[in-house]
C-alpha cells in the first residue's frame, strides 16, 4: 500500500518553486484515519491561487495516473486565507492539518 502522507509531501516538493504561502496535508489521511477509498486533502495558499490552479490540477491528475491515488488540492489565495482563517473549515485544517511547506 502506498504510504499517503509521503505521496502528499512529493506533491508539496513539486510546487516547491512556485509563491506559494502555504501547503498542509488535512483531513482523514492528516489524522492517519484513512481507509481504502480516501482521498487527500491538500490545502494550497498562494497570492495568485489563479495563475497556479492548472499546475496543481495537472500534478494531481499524474498522481492518478501514476498510482491511482486521488489528491483533491484547495487552492486558496492568501487574501481569501487570512479573512477567512478563523471559520470552521479552516480552523479544523490549521488543527489538525500537517504542513508540507
Amino acid at each position: 500500500m502506498i504510504n499517503r502522507i509521503n505521496l502528499a509531501k512529493q506533491f508539496a516538493e513539486k510546487l516547491k518553486s512556485e509563491d506559494i504561502t502555504l501547503i498542509m496535508l488535512y483531513g482523514s489521511v492528516a489524522r492517519r484515519q484513512d481507509t481504502p477509498n480516501s482521498d487527500i486533502d491538500i490545502l494550497i495558499v498562494s497570492k495568485n491561487a489563479d495563475k497556479l490552479r492548472s499546475k496543481v490540477n495537472e500534478l494531481a491528475v499524474d498522481v492518478i495516473l501514476d498510482c491511482g491515488e486521488v489528491i483533491s488540492p484547495h487552492l486558496m489565495t492568501e487574501e481569501h486565507f487570512n479573512k477567512t482563517k478563523n471559520n470552521m473549515f479552516l480552523s479544523n485544517v490549521l488543527k489538525e492539518g500537517v504542513v508540507l511547506g
